[in-house]
């Protein structure tokens, strides 16, 4: 009989599930035969513990019994490297871990346990794991596993934990409990999922109340306590656990000398990332202020920051703090009067009066020190206050009231062809190597375009002795296409692997000997896809090609994209050297029409045709600038049809003429030229019968207010209670459309869409890129990150990409991060391209400033200034949008009134003109029912009108304000108005 095999005897005891057997045979082996038997652990392992399906039930292929003996197995076998291998996270619930560690603990566990977040101890089994060196004391990790001490379930499923827990091992309040204020745990949550019980008494305690106890009882130092606690503001924790030391100190009730003897730490909290710890150390402040031992000179040194804080009440609470200081210590008036010039940076009525009511009370107007410290803000006085300060300004022209600002030529419109944003093909093969990784990194929207270009026309650089360069490149690409897409990696990225998968096959064909490399790139990644076909049955197949690629659901904007990538693979199989028309040549997406006439040259030199999607893109991405240098080329060098078509896009008056064999072209010409106009010469086209809205995607829109009700737990009244639960959805009409063009779409779905479902068409000459670029946003995740490819398709005219994605991403107040990020995309592609406001630009920009993203609201003002500078932004009708979307609630009235102040108003006096009209536009919108913080947006307008030395004369808003002014609470807004009616 043979001799069993350490592999066999293994197995055999794991069926016994008995662990002394288990662990008699590992004592009986050396560390050499240990190592040797690791390979074949890890190998069951992770056979045994996948997922099978049978009949609806899931359930680990093998027994749960023997994996937990295969664990204990694994870790006296495998070395460190080996055993993060088996996705092993968690060993604290083994019930063989302590058995196994005391007679063998590998050297590698400490730092594995601490890799892993404690790998599942409790912090009473992480202390006697460090008081046997089974683990490093992590003074972080100790702090996330102490709060939860030695939780207890009673019969009754109430969740406790016992104070005496606190007091097993004497280094939990000796030392371990102040680790909760030095380092982030989850302790904040502890109060609402937790009680703690005094073991006696029975008396039902929380966090707060434990430390408090134990300061009183002198277990724990008091002093200390009220010290970490403050310093525990200043350490960088999340919001939510911040503001749980801030209560944990007030809950402390320190005194008036406790509080005084901590100064120099309740200083330090001006500088706490969170508003909760500053508001409440001045509201202490408020009342230490007159107290002696208050140390005023260290907060006079602190208070600049203070009152440049966003936050009104950090503000408001810093001058009331000042304000006592000067009334109680005259000596420091003349020092707080520059500090209070300095509240002027802030565009709010209620901090500029207090500021200038204590500058006129304690200043003196022939400090020339404060007179150049209020010089410097006088731009951002507000009207008011400029009124009131005048004696205080001596520099010529100052002082005087403003004169009704000159109309300021507004700047003109930037070109979009400039030396600055030109894309620069590659020259030589080293240029192309660092294109290509640039490309691949997705590091550029372009690039995508550009790639296949460079590669087209640098045939000739490419040579068995460059190739080895692009090594890390199809290392690069194979990783893609294996592991897909992300949040890294997008759809189109994937897609350009594919691409350049398929590109180094071609190189293989031509250069066997030199693309050795590539070739065991591509077998290594295919017996890869073997192994997982036989793993997993629903294993789709990754290695098929670009002409294979698709997404789960068709998309045919993305199979535009894939239908220029196989036509440029075309070219490099042929060995074509004929450009593709459609690459850009400026950022981010504009071509040259210099550069299109010269590409058409080419072609037509060589007898030759474009392909058609290419030329359509092409006419879609031409800049109208250097038309006449265009047009004196194309004279020159073109003739027939093209000729005739170049003629129509690039002159202003031109009518176009045939012959008209290319119709989607000519089609896309007029779309570029004037996208609301139909064309009488192209009445029998085909694509004329596409519904317009299609084409021009100028879509209507709505917000609707909903009104459900609801119940909702009442924590104070301990039940449940009816309430109205309202929210707005704003639509764009996209859908509908489709809806009512079902039929005709359903008869010409084949021809519109050119492409099908399944496999793209040879001939390419009647698919119209304009119905092409129709997308799902329902299903969209990674495609976020290609929507500034998208908009590169229609840079002109960004509408009919941005329908779908307003509906979707921007109905309501989009808080996911899929949804900012488009928000985020779109919001960058209005800056790139600049182009004159659509009623779709301008409902998505209005809905931006008043989302819930700080960052986006202030990228949509951005957006709205440059708009204004270039003359390409009406904001009478960003004003209107804006009417609109709040008489439905669409989002709190105080972000835009914040983003005002903020951003909008005094950027120039030209801005400030744009701004009085969108002001005017969006209140004359609002109906008789005041909305929550109008007083605030009257006041605005109200300075912003004072500012420009306007009058108020339109009819509908000066009926709306004769409505508000029986409103108590606007009544002293509305009369400020009234000065400045005609």
């Amino acid at each position: 009989m043979e001799e069993m095999t350490k592999q066999d005897q293994l197995i055999q005891l794991l069926k016994q599930k008995k662990f002394k057997g288990v662990l008699n045979f590992l004592k009986s082996l050396d560390k050499g035969e240990r190592s040797t038997l690791s390979p074949y652990a890890r190998k069951w392992y992770r056979k045994n513990t996948q997922w099978t399906n049978e009949n609806g039930n899931w359930s680990r292929v093998g027994d749960w019994n023997q994996i937990q003996l295969m664990e204990v197995v694994l870790l006296a076998c495998c070395s460190f490297t080996e055993f993060s291998k088996t996705n092993i996270n968690r060993i604290a619930h083994n019930p063989y871990l302590e058995e196994l560690l005391e007679w063998y603990c590998p050297g590698w566990l400490p730092e594995f346990i601490t890799e892993h977040d404690g790998s599942g101890l409790t912090y009473e089994q992480f202390v006697e794991f460090i008081r046997k060196g089974w683990a490093n004391a992590e003074e972080a990790l100790i702090a996330r596993l102490m709060f939860s001490s030695d939780i207890e379930v009673t019969e009754d499923d109430e969740v406790t934990v016992s104070i005496r827990n606190l007091t097993r091992f004497p280094e939990t309040l000796q030392e371990h409990i102040w680790y909760l204020f030095q380092y982030e745990s989850s302790i904040n949550y502890s109060d609402r999922s937790i009680e703690v019980r005094a073991s006696k008494t029975q008396e039902t305690l929380n966090w707060k109340q434990t430390f408090k106890n134990l300061s009183e009882q002198g277990t724990l130092d008091r002093q200390r306590l009220l010290k970490e606690s403050t310093l525990a503001f200043t350490r960088n924790f999340n919001k939510t656990l911040t503001g749980w030391f801030v209560d944990l100190l007030v809950y402390l009730e320190p005194s008036q000398e406790e509080l005084l003897s901590l100064q120099t730490e309740l200083n330090q909290s001006f500088y706490a990332p969170q508003t909760k710890p500053v508001n409440t150390v001045l509201k202490f402040y408020k009342k230490l202020v007159t107290v002696k031992g208050f140390q005023v000179e260290s907060f006079l040194e602190g208070a600049a920051l203070l009152i440049a804080s966003e936050t009104k009440s950090i503000v408001s609470s810093s001058l009331i703090i000042l304000e006592k200081i000067a009334k109680k210590y005259p000596e420091y008036q003349k020092e707080i009067c520059p500090l209070m010039a300095q509240v002027f940076m802030h565009q709010d009525e209620a901090l500029q009066k207090k500021a200038t009511k204590f500058i006129l009370q304690y200043g003196d107007p022939q400090d020339e020190a404060l007179q150049e410290i209020l010089n410097q803000y006088y731009e951002s006085l507000l009207f008011g206050s400029k009124e009131a300060l005048q004696g205080y300004f001596q520099q010529e022209g100052l002082g005087e009231t403003m004169a009704a600002p000159e109309e300021e030529a507004a700047s003109e419109t930037a070109p979009l062809l400039t030396k600055e944003n030109a894309i620069c093909l590659p020259e030589t093969f080293e240029d192309l190597l660092f294109l290509t990784s640039q490309a691949l990194d997705g590091n550029e929207s372009y690039l995508i375009d550009v790639l296949p270009a460079a590669l087209i026309r640098l045939q000739p650089e490419v040579s068995e002795e460059t190739i080895g360069k692009w090594e890390p490149a199809f290392q690069r690409a194979y990783k893609t296409v294996m592991k897909g897409v992300s949040n890294r990696v997008s759809y189109l990225d994937e897609m350009l692997a594919y691409f350049w998968v398929d590109f180094g096959q071609l190189l293989v064909e031509k250069y066997p000997a030199a693309t050795s490399f590539i070739s065991k790139i591509h077998e290594k990644n295919q017996k890869k896809e073997e192994e997982s076909v036989k793993e997993w049955s629903h294993y789709t197949l990754k290695l098929t090609g670009l002409a294979k690629w698709k997404k789960a659901y068709s998309d045919p904007i993305c199979q535009v994209f894939q239908h220029l990538l196989l036509t440029a693979l075309a070219k490099l199989k042929k060995g074509d050297s004929l450009p593709v028309l459609s690459t850009p040549t400026h950022a981010p997406a504009w071509l040259s029409p210099v550069a299109l006439v010269q590409r058409l040259a080419q072609y037509q030199e060589a007898e030759a045709s474009p392909d058609s999607l290419d030329f359509q893109l092409a006419i879609s991405r031409t800049a109208f600038e250097q038309q006449e240098e265009a047009l004196q080329l194309a004279e020159e060098k073109l003739d027939g049809e093209w000729l005739s078509l170049m003629r129509f896009l690039l002159k202003a008056e031109e009518s176009p003429q045939g012959p008209f064999t290319q119709t989607p072209v000519w089609m896309s010409a007029g779309l570029r030229k004037a996208p609301e106009k139909v064309f009488a010469e192209f009445e029998a086209f085909p694509e004329q019968q596409i519904p317009r809205l299609f084409l021009t995607g100028n879509y209507p829109w709505k917000a609707n207010l909903f009104k459900h009700p609801t119940k909702e737990y009442d924590a104070k009244k301990k039940k449940y209670i009816d309430r109205i639960r309202t929210y707005t959805v704003l639509e764009v009409d996209w859908k509908s459309v489709k809806t009512e063009n079902r039929n005709w779409l359903d008869e010409n779905q084949k021809w519109l869409n050119g492409f099908g479902k399944a496999e793209l068409p040879n001939d390419s000459s009647k698919v119209f890129l304009y119905s092409n670029l129709q997308f799902n946003p329902e299903y969209f995740y990674y495609e976020v990150n290609d929507i500034p490819r998208f908009l590169s398709l229609v840079p002109f005219h960004l509408d009919p990409v941005l329908a779908p994605l307003i509906d979707k991403y921007m109905s309501r107040d989009f808080y996911s991060e899929e949804a900012k990020t488009c928000v985020l995309n779109l919001l960058k592609g209005f800056l790139e391209y600049s182009n004159e406001f659509s009623p779709l630009t301008g409902l998505c920009v209005a809905a931006a400033m008043l989302g819930g993203d700080k960052t986006l609201r202030a990228m949509a003002a951005e957006v709205w200034i440059q708009g204004v500078e270039t003359q390409k932004v009406p904001s009478e009708l960003m004003g209107e949008i804006l009417g609109k979307l709040e008489n439905k609630e669409f989002a709190p009235l105080k972000r835009f009134t914040d983003l005002l102040t903020d951003n909008l108003h005094q950027v120039s006096s030209v801005h400030n003109q744009a701004l009085e009209q969108l002001l005017t536009a969006f209140l004359s919108e609002l109906t008789e029912e005041p909305l929550k913080g109008l007083k605030k947006l009257l006041e605005q307008y109200v300075e912003v009108v004072a500012s420009n030395q306007s009058t108020i004369t339109h009819p509908v808003l000066i009926q709306r304000l004769d409505q508000w002014k029986q409103v108590s609470s606007l009544k002293k807004a509305v009369q400020a108005a009234e000065k400045y009616f005609a």
